[in-house]
């Protein structure tokens, strides 16, 4: 599969030094930060992309008594 560059539109801006991973392929391992959960995000989707999966991220709520919400 090749892999190519992967700035999205929503990280134009970011300096690419700052940020060495966004023109690079990308290799992530335990321990690997981020500066937010945004930029977290995007790399992970755009990992998963690379390697051929989906992230796929959803929100849990609860009710006060603790049961799960559908």
């Amino acid at each position: 599969m090749p892999i190519g560059p992967i700035l999205g539109l929503e990280l134009e801006g970011l300096d690419s030094e700052k940020y060495p991973l966004i023109n690079s392929p990308i290799d992530l391992s335990v321990g690997t930060q981020f500066t937010s959960w945004e930029i977290a995000e995007y790399y992970l989707k755009k990992y998963g992309r690379q390697r051929g999966f989906m992230i796929k991220c959803y929100r849990v709520e609860f009710h006060k008594n603790g049961e799960i919400k559908k």
